[in-house]
């Protein structure tokens, strides 16, 4: 299933690019499919496309926005800082982040639209652009060099729709995300366990986290694994799970191959009831977090956090930040890579393209360049430094760009919580690497090379293309698509059996699956999956 919020990286293109917009932006990126690739563009990329308007009146920018709710809209000293740097106003909206899309869908059939919106590249993006309500961007984006510096070839096949193949929207660039899992490393001492590898070994620590009292409060009330945070679905396939799921071939982001070696649309998987059918036995055992279908936020990390939960799915970029929001020790918890796939042994890293969702304009906006100017700017080295950390002297007293690495206290930290996140960041990446690699302090980032950078010399990195067929699909067939949906989750919980969930899938889903099927084998056979040994 599709992400909102795409960790994405790869080396190729979903769809092929238009000659003009290929033409634009050669000079800006490189052939690599990451953004890091493109450094030797970074002599003609700065600030200067954002701030060549400053002599003029600022433009208002009205902007609908995915944030987190300790962001503090009023009196915000970044958005300030922005706003001067960038020479516009800026008039966010932020709904609840667990209504998010469904505010925006309103917003989008409403006509009253904004300047810019974040959102995804998947079904929605691809019906508003062949509605044509987001505007083309292909003859503009040449004339901004932060956007094609830091943002790679590979990343603007994202934001190019399947049903015209025009750019229609600016992708929030990301560095490589690897998704493995955080445990409670005090839970597996007590119980003298070891970190699971396989799924077998993963279903007997989930039961032991469960059912023998790892916490030592005499009482039943910790369950082994907790999911969530995939927003609009039901968290049966979300990235907390990837770690999971890849075991079975599967990922949030489409392709991996199934175990017979081809190509499938998640429910014609040879791999799909195997796999549903051990989250099926897992949640009626009870070793699962049973709340975890209906999590639409934060729920789940909370869960954890709280110590009633023992694993966790997380990206090993962000494991010394999410122990720091969540004021956890970070000797009781260790970081460990996926399970192995059960058809090759290996285990996996999906690689995608990396992006966050994209920044789409309105094709009725009167400020398409001024937003594009801004959206510029925010991809600069200034920009992109703002928004991730702050106000230097307020939020931190150094960064070094090349190394990845900020001084800052904890209490810098701290006053950094209401201004800014990365949510409020627009770009997540700059050349292709995160704002701080591997941690604030020297015990961070030497937590980070231990179990993170050690680690990758036993996972197998797939590169793999953005697959949009998927999402085209899906959308092509949306009164099946949701019954699939409801089915899974009807089958993890119980409520059906194995025989009414194939009478769908063979009878219904897969004779309308055949064609699209068929056109993603075709494809990746001409743009194959690119592996190697992650410390290659």
């Amino acid at each position: 299933m599709d992400s909102y919020a795409k960790g994405k990286r790869s080396g190729v293109f979903a769809v092929g690019l238009t000659a003009a917009f290929v033409a634009a932006v050669l000079s800006g990126c490189s052939g690599g499919g990451n953004a890091a690739d493109s450094s030797g563009s970074s002599g003609s990329a700065d600030s200067s496309a954002a701030a060549s308007g400053s002599s003029s009146a600022p433009t208002t920018l009205k902007l609908v926005l995915n944030l987190n709710p300790e962001i503090d809209l009023k009196n915000n000293p970044v958005l300030q800082e922005a706003e001067k740097e960038a020479n516009v106003k800026l008039d966010i909206e932020a709904p609840p982040q667990n209504s998010y899309f469904d505010r925006l869908r309103v917003i989008m059939a409403s006509g009253d639209l904004p300047d810019i919106f974040w959102g995804g590249t998947d079904v929605d993006f691809e019906k508003w652009s062949q509605q044509g309500l987001l505007a083309t961007l292909d003859d503009k984006i040449g004339q901004y060099p932060n956007l094609t510096a830091n943002i790679s070839k590979a990343q603007w096949g994202d934001t190019t729709a399947l049903t015209d193949g025009k750019i229609h929207g600016v992708p929030r660039p990301n560095s490589y995300d690897r998704w493995g899992y955080l445990i409670n490393q005090k839970w597996l001492d007590k119980l003298q366990l070891q970190a699971p590898t396989t799924v077998d070994e993963f279903v007997n620590v989930a039961r032991a986290f469960t059912n023998d009292d790892p916490d030592g409060n005499g009482q039943k009330d910790t369950v082994g694994f907790t999911t969530g945070g995939n927003a609009d679905e039901s968290n049966i396939f979300a990235l907390g799970s990837d770690f999971f799921t890849t075991a079975y071939g599967f990922s949030l982001n489409p392709g991996l191959p199934a175990s017979d070696g081809k190509f499938h649309t998640n429910a014609t998987s040879p791999d799909f009831l195997p796999y549903l059918t051990k989250l099926r036995d897992m949640y009626k055992e009870g070793i699962v977090d049973r709340d975890f279908i209906t999590y639409k936020g934060t729920e789940y990390e909370e869960r954890f956090a709280s110590g009633k939960a023992g694993i966790i799915g997380i990206s090993d970029r962000n494991v010394n930040a999410f122990l720091k929001k969540y004021n956890l020790n970070p000797a009781d918890y260790t970081y460990h890579i996926p399970l192995r796939n059960l058809a090759t042994g290996e285990s996996i890293y999906n690689m995608p393209p990396s992006n966050w969702g994209a920044y789409q304009i309105p094709a009725t906006s009167k400020n398409i360049d001024a937003a594009l100017r801004f959206l510029d700017w925010a991809n600069s080295a200034d920009g992109f430094e703002l928004f991730q950390l702050g106000l230097k002297g307020t939020n931190y007293n150094s960064y070094d760009l090349d190394k990845g690495t900020v001084d800052r206290t904890a209490d810098q930290l701290q006053k950094l919580t209401n201004a800014t996140s990365v949510n409020l960041a627009f770009a997540e990446a700059y050349r292709g690497r995160e704002v701080v690699v591997g941690g604030d302090t020297q015990e961070e980032r030497d937590k980070f090379a231990k179990e993170a950078l050690d680690a990758r010399k036993d996972v197998t990195e797939y590169y793999v293309p953005f697959i949009k067929q998927l999402s085209t699909f899906k959308a092509s067939i949306p009164d099946q698509t949701a019954t699939l949906a409801s089915l899974e989750t009807r089958y993890v919980t119980g409520d059906i059996s194995e025989d009414e969930f194939r009478k769908f899938i063979d009878g219904t889903y897969k004779p309308l699956a055949e064609k699209t099927e068929a056109d993603i084998n075709a494809y990746m056979a001409q743009n194959p999956i690119a592996k190697k040994k992650g410390n290659e």
